[in-house]
């Protein structure tokens, strides 16, 4: 059978001229390829002519992949009139039954003459088991799909990490973290084999800033085999907004049901709605049958199991709890809670609101009738699946129904298997041939085989669509393809967002950063839609056009990609607000008067090249809030503060549908906001609004400067010569062990238990003081042992010990309250703490007198 390219269909089958010279195909050497492994071969040809080149392919016998998803089936894909690109990924029964089978595979080029050139060379597949192999292998830990870290309750998350693998030895099974590993994140034991594991991550503040949302791979193997078996864990962090942030906090609407029964899993509906939108899918945390009833106190979410919402459209969204498998009679009580944060801070989350619901509770009860699911749906138990001999099983790590062989046998694209099920059921099942039911993310053609996951090797395409490309975790894929000057040009991908949300960005001919790297100028980052999509109506320079297409948060997911390039818009018509009518305001001299402030307008319009200008007057001291808000997919929109000289105080230059900008005002005078494209025709209505307020209404000192902290209503100068200068939460630190603030100085440092609660922004660390107290104080950069005159001079929980030239170290230590490795209990000037450990005095301040001395739990490094 032949299957040939698009173009190939397309070609004018003239007569061939008496001087024309056939195309030549370019040497192809055999191929050899396991089961559900990608073959990929490049194929290029050349013409003394320079006609227009299509090519063709023929397999022989015909393989059963042919009839399956669009990534596994043999393709070849034109990539320029010189090179085309074989991609196949074939299945087990692809095998033929056996350990290999050899295809003879034929490639074709012609002319658009007719004439042609053919070579035929052989493809091997090869059937090692691995595939089967894998089956043997089941996560059993972590449960679920994810969990919540309430970051007030802890700093850190730790769970086991466990695999069920009866016929595998212990020595013989590999756990890992799939790279990307989130940085600091340990699976331990670490340096051998096992099929139980402890994985622990305590996030970075400039993590958590950057997402709260995190994917984990987990990625078990046996040893020697490549077939790997992926968890995938979603771990949520949550915390509270910081005070005055822009937006209001998501909606949540939600009746429960009133009982939950069948054997199908327990599908949640719910409301959820917000001003801006969701970046991360609301999430649904459960748990079963708790020791007590949760809602008579405060529970901890990070025992619960989480699963994610998926969108039905608008608002309603839906989850699915996992069936717990109850018996016919038996009852459990299901309680549940629906959390959903925002995306106000779009370029971080520090402004992002984190909203809880109710905690519900229903009751289920096992037995009773209830539909079950068909083939390559998600189960959990046998009797969610098809008929009484349909099985659940394991399919690289997840759970699919599959169904009993049939008399006539499975069908095209289904191969009968003897396998176990997830209960231990061991029967003769049709399996997908490439064991995929939608849970392995396999490579489009252009990364089986260009690899076009950099600038570097972005993929020559035409301006077209393509369809079944596809984004596999970390993967990026980019484009390029040409432009002229006054083209207009749009890239649109299209996806099921609900499967794993993908961006796109695209940077034109001439753009660059002052690193001379290509500037993507246009992006775009929505959270909750189905479609990503960049435009410029009209392309200042000729040349090559960069676009680049890749994940949120580790997503896997298809796309369509569409690129239009036409005749430009230069001209486009645009009909200015009444501000640019009346007094155009497209200079900072002809500024429109945002007076009195609050200043709030709608029904603005930024015009191609135009500049909008409004001035105001603030107060030293003042905080300076701008907000512009638009669609971005009409036109990126910028914003920048100048003071009364013209200097650019700061600017807000997002991708999002808003900017937002807020600085505090450092002298009395004239302030000028600039409103323009970030783009050169960019333009959209938007509106503006500016405020000048008090900055330091507060409600904890977390949100205050450095060098204040929060009494309760407003952030006030820390400096104190007491504790009843200071509020509650706070005590008054010596600067110094041992020093009466009184006479020396203190500061009002507000209580803490780890670095997150501290302005870490501004090298606040949670210090461990000499009375067992910790607090939020600056940090500087001595380790243990440090020579200091301050705690800010200490390193992380360090504070400064009255020994010669000061002593850097953690105070408050006991028997019952040990110090951290490398350190030993000992008295500092006469206060415990938690000295440096030595070996010999080289290891000490020995110039100082510091001397490497033996003291109960080993040696310590002490004044002599």
């Amino acid at each position: 059978m032949w299957i040939r390219a698009a173009l190939f269909s397309a070609l004018l089958w003239g007569c061939a001229e008496d001087k024309n010279q056939p195309p030549a195909l370019l040497p192809v050497g055999d191929f050899e390829v396991r089961v559900n492994e990608d073959c990929t071969i490049t194929i290029r040809a050349t013409d003394e002519d320079r006609d227009e080149l299509g090519y063709a392919f023929s397999i022989d016998p015909p393989p059963l992949t042919q009839t399956q998803g669009l990534a596994a089936q043999p393709t070849l894909t034109r990539i320029s009139n010189n090179e085309a690109l074989f991609t196949w990924t074939p299945g087990i029964a692809d095998a033929g039954g056996e350990d290999l089978r050899i295809y003879q595979l034929t490639f074709e080029v012609v002319d658009e003459h007719g004439a042609l050139d053919a070579v035929t060379i052989k493809v091997t597949v090869v059937n090692d088991g691995g595939v089967i192999q894998s089956t043997q292998l089941r996560f059993v830990e972590p449960s679920g799909a994810g969990m919540a870290v309430d970051l007030a309750e802890s700093p850190c998350v730790e769970f086991n990490v466990k695999i069920k693998a009866d016929q595998v030895p212990e020595d013989e099974v590999l756990l890992d973290i799939l790279p990307p590993t989130p940085e600091g994140a340990t699976l331990t034991p670490a340096d051998r084999p096992a099929k139980e594991k402890r994985f622990s991550w305590c996030p970075t503040p400039a993590q958590l800033d950057a997402s709260l949302s995190h994917l984990v791979e987990l990625a078990a193997r046996r040893l020697g085999g490549d077939e790997r078996v992926i968890k995938r864990f979603q771990v949520r962090f949550k915390r509270e907004a910081a005070v005055g942030c822009p937006g209001q906090p998501p909606e949540i609407i939600h009746t429960p049901p009133t009982r939950f029964e069948g054997a199908l899993n327990y599908e949640i509906t719910a409301t959820i709605r917000d001003d801006v939108g969701f970046k991360s899918p609301p999430a649904l945390l459960y748990v079963i049958d708790p020791p007590q009833d949760p809602r008579d106190a405060a529970p901890a979410f990070g025992d619960w199991s989480l699963v994610e919402f998926y969108s039905q459209g608008g608002d309603v969204y839906t989850a699915s709890i996992p069936n717990p498998g109850l018996n016919s009679g038996a009852e459990a009580s299901i309680f549940y809670v629906i959390i959903a944060t925002d995306n106000d801070d779009p370029n971080a989350t520090r402004c992002d609101h984190s909203v809880e619901s109710e905690i519900f509770a229903v009751e289920a009860r096992g037995g009773g009738e209830s539909e079950t699911y068909g083939y390559c749906h998600g189960c959990v138990s046998d009797d969610q699946c098809g008929g009484p001999d349909d099985l659940c099983v394991d399919l690289g790590g997840a759970a699919f129904c599959v169904a009993a062989c049939g008399a006539q046998g499975c069908g095209e694209g289904r191969q009968c298997v003897q396998i176990h099920s997830v209960e231990g059921r061991a029967l003769s099942q049709c399996l997908p041939v490439d064991m995929n039911c939608g849970q392995r993310c396999l490579d489009d053609p252009f990364d089986q085989g260009a690899r076009n996951d950099d600038e570097a090797h972005a993929t020559l395409i035409e301006p077209g669509d393509y369809a079944g490309m596809t984004i596999c975790g970390e993967d990026q894929d980019f484009y390029r393809f040409d432009i002229a000057a006054g083209q207009q040009v749009s890239a649109r991908i299209t996806f099921e967002n609900l499967k794993g949300d993908l961006d796109m960005a695209m940077a034109l001919p001439g753009a660059r950063t002052p690193e001379g790297l290509p500037a993507y100028n246009y992006q775009s980052l929505s959270g909750d839609q189905d479609i990503e999509q960049v435009r410029e109506h009209c392309a200042q320079e000729s040349g090559e056009v960069l676009l680049w297409v890749g994940p949120y948060n580790h997503s896997h997911n298809d796309y369509d990609l569409l690129i239009e390039v036409g005749p430009g818009e230069c001209d486009r018509f645009c009909e200015d607000d009444l501000f640019d009518y009346e007094a155009p305001n497209n200079t900072p001299e002809t500024a429109t008067s945002a007076e009195p402030l609050p200043f709030f307008v709608e029904d603005l319009v930024l015009c191609p090249g135009d500049v909008d200008y409004f001035s105001f007057h603030a107060q030293a001291g003042q905080l300076i809030s701008v907000g512009a808000s638009f669609t971005h997919s009409e036109g990126n929109l910028d914003l920048a503060l100048y003071d009364w000289m013209g200097g650019l105080i700061t600017g807000a230059y997002g991708f999002f549908d808003g900017e937002i900008l807020e600085v505090e005002a450092t002298a009395d005078g004239l302030y000028t906001v600039a409103v323009y494209g970030a783009t050169p025709s960019a333009s959209a209505p938007y509106t503006l609004w500016i405020e000048a307020g008090i900055p330091n209404a507060c409600e904890r000192t977390l949100s205050c400067p450095a060098g204040a902290f929060c009494d309760g209503q407003s952030c006030v100068e820390a400096a104190c010569a007491s504790g009843v200068e200071c509020s509650a939460g706070h005590l008054c630190a010596a600067y110094r062990v041992g020093s009466d603030p009184a006479a020396s100085g203190g500061e009002c440092v507000a209580s803490c238990a780890h670095d997150l609660e501290c302005r870490v922004e501004a090298e606040y660390r949670c210090k461990r003081f000499e009375d067992f107290t910790q607090a939020c104080a600056q940090a500087g950069l001595g380790g243990v042992g440090a020579r200091c005159t301050s705690y800010q001079d200490c390193d992380g929980a360090l504070v400064c010990f009255p020994t010669p030239g000061g002593y850097c170290a953690e105070g408050g230590c006991a028997p019952d309250l040990p110090c951290p490795e490398g350190t030993v209990c000992q008295a500092l000037g006469g206060y415990m703490a938690c000295a440096q450990r030595c070996e010999v005095d080289g290891d000490c301040r020995a110039a100082e007198g510091y001397r490497c001395l033996d003291v109960q739990g080993g040696r310590a490094c002490l004044p002599q």
